[in-house]
């Protein structure tokens, strides 16, 4: 993920590497947050799946390193795009975050013949059922200004 956070370096409109902070319980890969001199922009990457998302965001809120009330946070992921929209090392900004991971998945050798996929959303019984347990977490929109801004 070091490709995803770089890409952050080197931006004369905000300099994260002014300040490297160094956070206990962040990623033992990625320990540090950069942050521009004022600390209102800061970047990190969290790595691999919800896990360490989860931990690292949650050092985060309680690290009292950071005023949370005036930083904007960049946060380095990957995702999928369709071949359609774009090829290999394309690089998009979402309007929103999809939460994927709240549904069930049969391995494609034992998912039943009709079904499509092996996806079936979180509390149904088959991929073509609107989910039925909802959490309200399962997508949010980025901030457009900032998007637009990168």
């Amino acid at each position: 993920f070091d490709d995803e956070g770089s890409s952050w370096f080197g931006i004369p409109e905000f300099n994260v590497l002014e300040q490297n902070i160094t956070v206990f319980s962040f990623s033992s890969l990625f320990p540090q947050a950069h942050c521009t001199q004022d600390g209102n922009i800061c970047q990190l990457v969290t790595g691999e799946a919800e896990i360490n998302a989860a931990s690292t965001i949650t050092a985060l809120v309680h690290s009292p390193k950071f005023n949370l009330t005036q930083t904007y946070f960049l946060i380095a992921g990957i995702a999928g795009i369709s071949p359609k929209l774009g090829t290999l090392g394309s690089v998009t900004f979402a309007r929103f975050g999809v939460q994927v991971a709240l549904q069930y998945e049969f391995d494609a050798r034992e998912k039943p013949a009709n079904f499509p996929t092996g996806y079936v959303p979180q509390g149904s019984f088959a991929p073509d059922q609107f989910p039925q347990e909802l959490y309200g977490t399962e997508v949010f929109e980025v901030n457009e200004d900032l998007r637009q801004f990168a």
